[in-house]
């Protein structure tokens, strides 16, 4: 089977589509709770703000890993997240897993997602500690 691996720019693209739409559903969510103004304000400290607002995108992440294969970025570019072995679909432990190892890629000055530019399997290190890699769900239609 030939597999062609995301790349570093087009799983870019996905991850700016993922941030729009958390901002666009999260922001009624926080507004509703009642949170808007603490948070808008600073009442809340950095790391409780950073915290509020990415565990439920963490969370629904998970999810649309697990049972669509990919975040909606990602689907929507033609790509989809899968073991690295099998190329099957994600196992709950490797769909939290990836998620939790985000935070190992960030770390070091975002070097785990520019491994992705380099690795021949264009895995970022997340994608080495879950087991997953990226790859083309459709034919390329010449987008990023």
């Amino acid at each position: 089977m030939d597999v062609r691996y995301g790349g570093f720019w087009r799983r870019w693209l996905a991850l700016m589509i993922d941030v729009l739409l958390a901002g666009l559903l999260l922001f009624p969510l926080v507004h509703l709770l009642g949170l808007s103004d603490e948070v808008l304000a600073g009442g809340l400290t950095a790391r409780a703000r950073e915290m509020m607002l990415n565990i439920p995108y963490m969370l629904v992440a998970m999810a649309f890993l697990y049972y669509g294969g990919g975040t909606p970025g990602k689907l929507l570019l033609g790509l989809r997240v899968v073991d690295a072995d099998t190329l099957g679909r994600l196992s709950g432990r490797q769909a939290i897993g990836r998620q939790l190892a985000y935070i190992l890629s960030l770390l070091p000055f975002f070097l785990g997602f520019l491994w992705i530019a380099f690795d021949g399997r264009k895995q970022g290190w997340h994608d080495k500690l879950a087991g997953t890699v990226v790859i083309h769900d459709q034919p390329d239609k010449g987008l990023v």
